[in-house]
């Protein structure tokens, strides 16, 4: 019998068991924090949703002194934050997010639902979004194609930016700024936001600027030189076997500026329409241990490409994001949206070498436009069934030099794909106590063969101390512009190629499949008095996973470039448990704890940059209505960096105050240690800037 039938034949007898135990169940109280809609497109309490689902607040965000998103991933359970996989030498200081071992690419990252353009896997969104923009964040685990398409693969986070709540004008001003004990890895953070409604009219103001300062570690360098068509060593050129000491950045020296307007307005009880814009500018330098050509004037070979050397990156980054839509209320029943929106992404790198006389490298520029519309409505059939429906027409175009076919030239080329998706969803109150969820959906995509995604979910209330969750979902991710023809002499010591490019020792091309998902969950949860819990097993089951593959084209031993290619059959699977205790007096605990193991089962190997185990604690105390107190302690557990090499375990201790002055507690002072025990970190893993000490101000009117 295969998993599937199992998992459908174990969901049957648990559901006609549970139709004997409604009268034993009781109702909870619902609160807005428990509101959310990432998870089935309509506003459901988290307690009635088969997926597993966490809420980061704004108060919870306040008391992490987070100034940007990076921080706020940083220190939230059950996200993995992955740096280098980044196809360029910057990749040292800039991460990406994985969500059960999914990866980066396999997490959808969303602003208000919508998708935003920038770089494969998201890698610089971690510093561009201001924490005080953010109203709040839901995470959804495990795959939600059915309802977002391709890239859910792992699951969704979206950020929630601030609304008007009432018709008051309300602002927020804040000032913050921190560093290392040693005074590195400044950082400075000044934002703006207003918000409020005048009639029929709301309006959501904000801007940011945010300003770090870089931190580096002294490393050593072997450079070498190699043919850039035979890949083989160049032993008579100067660079080769060149080594040195130089300062490699592990966080960019950046200057980011972001501002927004968001407006709604009620032409009347039926129909709404809103309409947004946000733009942002950002500066980015650091140093790195890149790659670089190097020209050999009446020589041969005529260029050599030198690995390994001193290498300074400066970028320069736009993106213009604009949205609009229209609601409409037919009846009490049935209502519809149309929307659409496009976000317009302008990056311009440019790498030099250090140590000799190069051309300037323009390849890691690009242009990146993300265009959607989608057609949406709810039609509450009866009081059982809630049916969710609609239509989405997505295009992703990309221009740069990085997927040109010729590595010498700095002409932009085209990739464009094109995802055109229905969908259909039904909510199902089966009993008071027992509700389920279908979904499926069909997607047409340019670049690959159509996907068909299938969801089924359970919950039953036994008790408020016992809530059964089960959960079945499907997910697919198609290959990206990236893995299918970038042409990459970093990271690392080899070249990355694409599937469909051919360069160097890469003599031929390889299709590649979209990667998809099985997933299985088994959760439970509950309340008692000042007692909560969550419990989650999972079991993920991929096919066709894109990864990167180290490719010795000679059998000699010493491997020639890195490609993605499509891995047979790969599982990830591990359990989640959440507990919280209020104590009384102010005092209140949370405490976290994943297990995780990866395996791709044609190799026997763990899936790289997955910890086995991560567990924290987090302890709170409200001394009294204007002070709070904050431990957190974070252990990263140990994962395999390479195939054969682990990256030790690390643990981290921050501790963090706030206190609320003025009238009517108008002004918060608020401050902190990040790594009070200065521990140290792998740089594979993103290194660690030691003790990190911050402080701030925020005033709201």
């Amino acid at each position: 019998m295969n998993k599937l039938k199992m998992f459908a034949l174990v969901c049957t007898g648990l559901f006609i068991s549970m139709g004997t135990c409604d009268a034993l169940a009781a109702e909870g109280e619902t609160t807005e924090d428990s509101i959310v809609v990432t998870a089935t497109k309509t506003e459901k309490e988290v307690d009635g949703i088969a997926a597993s689902v966490d809420v980061i607040t704004s108060e919870e965000i306040k008391m992490m002194g987070a100034a940007t998103l990076k921080t706020i991933i940083e220190k939230t359970p059950g996200l993995t934050m992955q740096y280098g996989r980044f196809p360029h030498p910057s990749s040292k200081s800039k991460s990406t997010i994985s969500i059960r071992g999914m990866g980066g690419n396999g997490t959808l990252l969303l602003i208000d639902g919508k998708r935003l353009g920038g770089e494969s896997e998201s890698p610089y969104e971690m510093d561009r979004i201001s924490a005080d923009m953010i109203e709040r964040i839901e995470i959804v685990k495990g795959p939600m194609s059915t309802l977002y398409g391709s890239d859910a693969l792992g699951g969704v986070i979206n950020i929630i930016t601030r609304k008007p709540s009432d018709d008051k004008l309300r602002i927020g001003l804040g000032i913050n700024g921190g560093m290392n004990d040693s005074g590195d890895g400044e950082a400075h953070n000044v934002s703006v936001n207003a918000r409020g409604r005048t009639g029929k009219l709301g309006y959501t103001f904000f801007t940011n600027y945010n300003e770090t300062k870089s931190y580096t570690e002294r490393e050593t360098y072997t450079s070498k030189s190699l043919n850039p068509k035979t890949n083989q060593p160049i032993t008579g050129d100067d660079q080769h076997g060149r080594t040195g000491e130089m300062d490699v950045n592990y966080r960019d020296e950046a200057e980011v500026f972001s501002t927004g307007l968001s407006l709604d307005v009620d032409f009347t009880d039926a129909l709404t329409a809103q309409m947004g814009l946000n733009y942002f500018q950002e500066d980015r330098e650091g140093s790195y241990r890149g790659v670089s050509k190097k020209p050999r004037p009446g020589q041969t070979p005529s260029a050599a490409m030198v690995m390994d050397t001193p290498v300074k990156s400066v970028d320069d980054n736009h993106r213009l994001d604009y949205n609009t839509s229209v609601k409409y209320k037919f009846t009490d029943t049935l209502a519809g949206k149309l929307g659409a929106y496009r976000s317009e992404y302008e990056k311009r790198n440019r790498t030099t070498a250090e140590n000799f006389t190069a051309p300037v490298n323009k390849k890691f520029s690009a242009d990146v436009d993300i265009t959607g519309f989608e057609a949406e409505s709810t039609w509450s059939v009866s009081r059982d069934h809630l049916l969710v429906g609609g239509a989405e027409h997505r295009e992703v175009s990309r221009n740069s030099s990085a997927i040109n076919p010729d590595p010498s030239s700095y002409e932009f080329v085209n990739d464009t794909q094109r995802f055109k998706a229905i969908y259909l969803q039904d909510e199902w109150q089966i009993t008071q106590t027992v509700n389920a969820i279908f979904g499926i959906r069909y997607d047409d995509i340019s670049s690959a063969d159509s996907e068909v995604t299938f969801k089924a979910g359970l919950v039953k209330q036994f008790l408020p101390q016992l809530r059964l969750r089960l959960n079945y979902a499907e997910g697919y991710r198609a290959p990206d512009t990236a893995e299918l023809y970038v042409i990459s002499p970093s990271p690392g010591d080899i070249p990355r190629i694409g599937a469909e490019s051919v360069y160097g020792p890469k003599k031929t091309v390889h299709e590649l499949d979209p990667e998809f998902l099985r997933s299985y969950e088994l959760g439970f949860g509950g309340e008692h008095k000042r007692f909560s819990y969550e419990l989650a097993f999972f079991f993920n089951d991929v096919k066709d996973k894109l990864e990167l593959e180290r490719v010795d084209v000679n059998n000699d031993g010493s491997d020639d470039y890195q490609t993605y290619v499509n891995k047979t059959d790969v599982e990830t699977k591990g359990m989640e448990l959440s507990l919280g205790y209020d104590f009384g007096y102010g005092i209140s605990t949370d405490f976290n704890w994943t297990e995780l193991e990866t395996k791709d089962k044609g190799t026997d190997d763990d899936l790289l940059f997955n910890p086995e185990r991560t567990v924290s604690l987090g302890v709170n105390y409200k001394v009294n209505q204007g002070l709070s107190l904050s431990l957190a302690t974070r252990h990263i557990g140990s994962q395999y960096k390479t195939r054969t090499e682990k990256a030790d375990s690390y643990r981290l201790v921050d501790v963090s105050f706030s206190k609320r002055i003025g009238t009517g507690n108008n002004y918060e002072l608020y401050g902190g240690v990040n790594n009070i025990l200065n521990e140290s970190v792998d740089k594979v893993l993103g290194s660690n800037v030691g003790p990190y000490i911050f402080a701030g101000i925020r005033a709201n009117f």
